[in-house]
């Protein structure tokens, strides 16, 4: 249960910056820079020593608002992934790495398409240690 009220919470996080930067600004830099900062703030906080969570519940949060439709097919190879290996981490790298691409099939908005690609680096960025387990065979499934 903690664990779904987070990645509410999180995803809500990702979705409010994305909000306010829209109805403060109005500006697409602004909006991008409001997804990028809000990703970065949750996988690097200085607050937690630059430890924090993997980005994925926020990102989602992020383009639930900026590209429900790109969202809506990551998480269709997210579950595909997850599903068929049982690796969510795996299912979370590949979901994050196919969203710009989702974006830029769907958007020609370049800022958008910009905050895309950094999410999805900071994203596999955070997923680290996980590709390294998946390269060795130690990461955990479902």
């Amino acid at each position: 249960m903690a664990g779904v009220v987070t990645l509410v919470l999180d995803a809500l996080k990702g979705s409010a910056a994305v909000l306010i930067a829209k109805t403060v600004t109005g500006s697409d830099w602004l909006i991008a820079a409001a997804a990028i900062a809000v990703l970065v703030g949750h996988i690097i906080p200085v607050w937690l020593g630059f430890r924090g969570g993997k980005g994925v519940a926020t990102g989602a949060g992020v383009f639930l608002v900026l590209a429900p439709v790109a969202l809506l097919c990551a998480g269709v190879i997210f579950l595909a992934i997850v599903i068929s290996t049982r690796y969510v981490s795996l299912g979370s790298i590949i979901a994050a790495a196919t969203i710009p691409l989702f974006v830029w099939l769907q958007s020609d908005s370049q800022p958008l398409l910009i905050a895309a690609v950094v999410g999805a680096l900071l994203i596999v960025f955070a997923h680290r240690g996980n590709i390294g387990r998946l390269a060795h065979g130690t990461e955990s499934q479902i």
